[in-house]
């Protein structure tokens, strides 16, 4: 199934998440977004990623804020860029870049367990000791 993973610095800090072609994911200030930005100037529900086919899409939910994309296209109201890896949106201050899966390093997860590190994947079981790393506390490569 098709995905892309979306990173953006907020207060210091490195964040991503992953969409996958079935998933709808709002961007905004409103705490029913799944991505919420406390920034004055993104809109509450501010943009909408999703996918057709295997293609993704950032379409403008503001009606008085614009989506940059690649720093060439202005997104008014209701209108849709397709996302590759790549590019790069901006909702007011915060710049969002579009990673393909080959392009992420993978995070390293340590086992609570026997202490031994392995690649980080949810729902994942530490291959030498058999415990589940959904409780692990520590991930390794985070900037």
């Amino acid at each position: 199934m098709p995905e892309i993973t979306l990173q953006w610095q907020q207060h210091d800090q490195t964040h991503s998440y992953t969409v996958r072609a079935t998933d709808r994911v709002t961007i905004g200030r409103g705490d029913t977004c799944t991505v919420v930005l406390l920034q004055p100037t993104v809109s509450r529900q501010h943009a909408l990623i999703f996918a057709e086919g295997e293609t993704f899409y950032v379409r403008n939910l503001s009606q008085t804020n614009s989506i940059r994309v690649n720093d060439e296209q202005r997104l008014k109201f209701d209108q849709a860029a397709p996302l590759q890896p790549g590019d790069v949106f901006q909702l007011g201050p915060v710049a969002f870049q579009v990673k393909g899966q080959e392009e992420l390093q993978p995070l390293k997860m340590k086992c609570s367990n026997c202490g031994r590190v392995t690649d980080y994947t949810p729902h994942a079981y530490c291959p030498w000791c058999g415990m589940s790393l959904a409780g692990a506390e520590t991930l390794i490569g985070i900037e």
